[in-house]
């Protein structure tokens, strides 16, 4: 909640605009669920998947943000394409022995790499969702930041026994 103030506290000392007053805050609460899902997923896993395998499963989310949007109907270059196809090809290729049961002792299972990969999912919505809302929006960054992180705190303070 500190961090929210901090937001705050800056958002009022710049000044905040009345067209940041008026945002409607379930836009704010929306972005925060994304944001705490994507938290939640990943302190769940990230003990349990090696560094260097986090950040190659952590570049999933171009081929996600891809699909999510040819699923949306937003045209795809040929690039943006083979670079995704790319990126998921490396994401296997780092999954490899884990897929193949070559695991050492101290490798990751299966399960843990998919729900570090399906942490990526809301992080990716969370993105778009951003893209969507804050087209042609003028919110002060800080003020947008301090309701965000207000209702993570209030999310994660209701996730806590989890």
């Amino acid at each position: 909640f500190a961090i929210s103030g901090a937001f705050m506290l800056a958002a009022t000392v710049t000044g905040v605009s009345e067209s940041s007053r008026q945002f409607p805050k379930h836009k704010f609460a929306r972005m925060a669920v994304y944001d705490t899902a994507q938290m939640l997923l990943t302190m769940l896993s990230q003990p349990h998947v090696s560094g260097k395998l986090q950040s190659v499963l952590s570049k999933t989310s171009v081929p996600l943000t891809l699909g999510i949007q040819l699923a949306k109907g937003t045209p795809i270059s040929t690039k943006q394409l083979v670079g995704a196809s790319l990126v998921l090809a490396g994401a296997l290729v780092g999954l490899a022995p884990t897929l193949m049961g070559a695991e050492e002792a101290d490798s990751p299972s299966l399960l843990w790499c998919g729900l570090f990969v399906m942490s990526i999912v809301p992080g990716a919505l969370g993105v778009m969702n951003k893209q969507e809302v804050l087209a042609g929006s003028l919110v002060d960054e800080n003020y947008m930041n301090g309701w965000t992180s207000l209702f993570q705190g209030l999310l994660s303070v209701l996730l806590l026994p989890v």
